[in-house]
């Protein structure tokens, strides 16, 4: 799991937005049977999680 925050600008996570940062992640998250959520508003600052499932390396057990 990973749990980012910033205190930064904000954004509508709502509103399509040029290039591949959000949404890619959320593509890569779910490709790999993730999820990825988003808070964020404008002037107040973001935060992202996402969570994979552990893939054991081949050959090792789960």
């Amino acid at each position: 799991m990973l749990d980012i925050r910033d205190d930064g600008r904000g954004f509508v996570p709502q509103e399509a937005a040029e290039g591949f940062g959000v949404e890619g992640m959320r593509r890569r998250a779910r490709a790999v049977g993730g999820t990825r959520e988003v808070e964020s508003e404008p002037g107040r600052g973001s935060a992202v999680a996402a969570a994979v499932p552990v893939i054991p390396a081949e050959g090792e057990r789960p």
